[in-house]
């Protein structure tokens, strides 16, 4: 029987740490190409042509598809109430508020001289960031379009040739990620600040000081302030892409791949 108890006490500690997460629902999806949430627990996920919103069970709420055969290469639900879809292919930025109508602000990046914009997210007071690679510079614009800020040459301010991938800005500060460098932040004012040398990410969220981000099959959660670096094991091995919500009394984990979209519960002593 001792050794029994002993075999169960191993056995038990060498579970991976996907206690932290419990299935609340699933639905089929056989093309799920980006997930993102908000701070309200609502989840986006891009099907074939169509931004479906889910609430925090997997419940659909809205949908938007008037950009058929548009390439959506990023949503940016940092404001739920201002959501910006980014089309680099056709030069193209909507907005649209959180019922999915689209806004009166519809941006073609023609028009404003930045057609070879790679990456794009919105920013404080309805405006929106920009990075043109022919100049390796940060460009911000407000609500009316007009060019507010560009920042000097990353190239310069890095001392390397930089690719960035995704950027986001929270909390007036914006963070622009190059999986070969890191995450690079700058103040709303464009002014850089450092780099943290996280490589090889995608995509993260940044949710009250800490990083969020896929590594292989973990969820790493980076504290800013203390620089510190939880990892935890996700769920499930076949993982295509991720996003988490830490809305108050509703903790999410939403993971989607070639099968269909899950979503977890996370457990609120995920950082005790």
């Amino acid at each position: 029987m001792k050794h029994l108890f002993f075999l169960l006490l191993f056995f038990t500690s060498s579970l991976p740490q996907n206690t932290y997460f419990k299935l609340v629902s699933s639905f089929p999806s056989d093309n799920t190409t980006y997930i993102t949430s908000d701070n309200k627990g609502s989840l986006y996920a891009y099907q074939q042509d169509t931004l479906w919103k889910y609430d925090p069970d997997g419940d659909p709420i809205a949908n938007f598809n008037d950009r058929l055969n548009y390439n959506l290469f990023s949503i940016d639900a940092s404001n739920p109430y201002h959501v910006m879809l980014f089309y680099p292919d056709q030069s193209q930025i909507d907005f649209i508020n959180e019922y999915f109508k689209q806004e009166n602000l519809s941006i073609d990046l023609d028009e404003i001289g930045m057609s070879r914009a790679t990456v794009a997210c919105s920013s404080y007071e309805n405006g929106f960031w920009l990075y043109n690679p022919v100049t390796s510079k940060l460009y911000r614009y407000n609500n009316q379009t007009n060019l507010v800020l560009s920042t000097k040459s990353l190239n310069e301010i890095i001392s390397n040739d930089i690719e960035p991938n995704y950027m986001v800005e929270v909390n007036n500060t914006l963070y622009v990620n190059d999986p070969n460098i890191g995450i690079m932040i700058f103040t709303v004012d464009g002014e850089y600040v450092k780099t943290l040398q996280l490589n090889g990410i995608d995509k993260f969220q940044v949710i009250d000081g800490m990083i969020c981000y896929q590594s292989g099959l973990n969820l790493n959660i980076y504290n800013i302030y203390r620089g510190s670096n939880n990892v935890y094991s996700l769920p499930m091995e076949d993982v295509d892409e991720l996003a988490v919500s830490f809305a108050p009394d509703t903790w999410r984990l939403f993971i989607a791949n070639k099968e269909g979209v899950y979503i977890y519960s996370v457990n609120m002593n995920l950082f005790k």
